[in-house]
């Protein structure tokens, strides 16, 4: 979500304005699917696809019940990014968490809906706020057991938040304030909420902000279900 000041109220109550969007959602990739989803009620959720629970990805003696879980899913390919385009190595972009790669792509689409050119970024005091919360592919990598030299530096360039954060102001050139946050389900929220203060005190007057949250591992957890007797 991109995000711009109004001039004409004071700091404390200053308006903000919402100026672009750019999302992936079960169901919808835009705001033109999104908006006919509402309006005809579409149920996104849908059954988990039978090749989540592969063997080979280390689901061994689930029930059948369990497999058919609804949940909501994103229909794009997490593992496909044009590394060029954003000036990455193939060996860097192996290192870099599928939501950096997504956060990256979403921040240059929130500019281009709001007809901003991302050119125009750099230099200026833009701030970038970002949240995440499950760092999964940091452990896909352990299991993977790649031999590349550095890895623990490079896992963590490739999977913290605030690198998540610092990779989209480095490629815009933005020298504002630039966070990334942890805040469990809450983060990309808690991302909104400080890029609201920012702009409201003045730290900014630009502010590009959302989240990310991928589920990589095709695992059940069983410490999400909590029974409650009454």
């Amino acid at each position: 979500m991109l995000t711009h000041t109004m001039t004409s109220e004071t700091a404390r109550e200053e308006p903000v304005a919402i100026v672009g969007v750019a999302f992936r959602l079960p169901g919808a990739n835009d705001g033109a699917t999104l908006w006919k989803n509402l309006m005809s009620r579409t149920d996104s959720v849908g059954v988990v696809q039978s090749s989540r629970w592969a063997i080979e990805k280390g689901c061994r003696g689930l029930k059948d019940e369990e497999k058919s879980v609804r949940a909501g899913f994103i229909d794009i390919d997490v593992d496909k990014f044009d590394s060029t385009f954003w000036g990455l190595s193939p060996l860097e972009l192996g290192f870099i968490d599928p939501q950096a790669r997504l956060l990256l792509q979403l921040s240059w689409e929130a500019l281009e809906n709001a007809g901003i050119p991302s050119k125009s970024l750099r230099g200026t005091a833009a701030s970038v706020l970002v949240g995440t919360w499950r760092d999964e592919y940091k452990d896909l990598i352990l299991t993977a057991g790649t031999t590349e030299g550095g890895e623990e530096v490079r896992r963590y360039l490739g999977c913290s938040t605030g690198n998540s954060a610092a990779r989209i102001a480095q490629f815009f050139g933005t020298i504002g304030p630039t966070e990334g946050i942890e805040a469990g389900c809450s983060a990309s929220s808690c991302a909104i909420g400080a890029a609201v203060r920012h702009l409201r005190a003045k730290r900014t007057n630009l502010a590009l902000a959302g989240g990310a949250n991928l589920i990589l591992k095709p695992f059940k957890y069983q410490d999400f279900q909590v029974q409650i007797d009454t």
